[in-house]
């Protein structure tokens, strides 16, 4: 691949000065170089629902599957599902962990502080209303 060799070759001529400097200076006037290498990282955040869902259980709970999350943003990112507004007893379940949904309409599934790659089992109460489930998004948020 090229980029691949791009990179292979500007790293091999930056160890090449380096062993190049330090055999210069190998006598006794001892001198060191330093090298700073700097990069630039797009922030890169996703979240996917795998396809595995199910209907709803007996007791009004539906398997959404595995959100796979991965955000590199330093300061960490938010993980939001918009549903339906005004949901009583409605919830999420991440990983067996309740989360209510917010009366307003998002609620939030993950708040990280810092960069993260993770897969949660989602799944959803319908609560009291399953009937007023008419669509469910998820979308996550890069903190700056």
């Amino acid at each position: 691949m090229v980029v691949k060799f791009k990179k292979a070759a500007v790293l091999a001529a930056v160890m090449a000065m380096v062993g190049a400097s330090a055999h210069a200076h190998s006598g006794s006037n001892r001198a060191s170089t330093t090298f700073r290498i700097f990069g630039i990282v797009p922030v890169l955040c996703r979240v996917q629902l795998s396809n595995s869902m199910s209907a709803p259980d007996e007791e009004g709970v539906a398997q959404l599957g595995v959100a796979s999350e991965f955000c590199n943003a330093p300061r960490g990112y938010r993980v939001v599902v918009s549903h339906p507004s005004d949901l009583e007893g409605a919830a999420l379940i991440a990983d067996g962990q309740r989360i209510p949904l917010s009366a307003g309409g998002e609620t939030v599934l993950t708040d990280s502080s810092h960069p993260d790659l993770r897969q949660l089992s989602v799944a959803l109460d319908l609560g009291e209303q399953p009937e007023r489930f008419s669509s469910l998004g998820l979308r996550i948020e890069a903190k700056s």
